[in-house]
């Protein structure tokens, strides 16, 4: 197989789930990692020590789990 097979195939394969659970998961990291920056940030520049408190919302997007047969 060469490239262009390759990649038409995992293209075929792609799902909606697959896609918007990507999209989920990237969101979740670039806001944990905007807050931990920002964390960092703000206890430099006081004189508080920054603790990062563990936490996660919602972006709007609720995945509905499909029970297999």
């Amino acid at each position: 197989m060469n490239i262009v097979n390759c990649s038409t195939l995992q293209l075929a394969s792609l799902t909606r789930d697959d896609v918007l659970g990507d999209l989920v998961y990237t969101g979740g990291l670039g806001y944990f990692a905007q807050l931990h920056s920002m964390d960092r940030m703000l206890s430099t520049q006081s004189t508080d020590i920054g603790r990062m408190t563990l936490g996660f919302g919602s972006y709007g997007y609720e995945p509905k789990l499909r029970q297999s047969p």
